[in-house]
């Protein structure tokens, strides 16, 4: 994460390296990201790399759909959290276009 990112959010500065115009940026921000998605949920010490993340499709789909509703629901100051996880749970156009980028 470069170093002007780190004071504000983190899934926003993800959200914008995501979306650079250079392939290798946007890469290397989806590999962060689901690494650390990885690491986090890892519960028992047993556990195995998701083998999913292994794919870069995969991995930047997934990247970009979770970084993407986090800034969402950070960058709104306006109305409840599960409202808007309503809002776009409701919205077809929103998870098309999500799981297609």
């Amino acid at each position: 994460m470069p170093a002007e990112e780190r004071d504000g959010s983190l899934v926003e500065a993800y959200a914008r390296l995501l979306s650079d115009p250079d392939p290798a940026v946007r890469e290397k921000a989806a590999r962060h990201w689901c690494a650390w998605e990885d690491t986090h949920v890892a519960v028992h010490p047993n556990h195995l790399p998701d083998p999913r993340f292994d794919d870069p499709a995969f991995r930047m789909r997934f990247a970009r759909l979770v970084t993407h509703t986090g800034a969402m629901a950070h960058g709104s100051r306006t109305g409840s959290c599960s409202a808007r996880q309503e809002s776009w749970q409701a919205s077809p156009e929103f998870w098309c276009t999500a799981a297609s980028t």
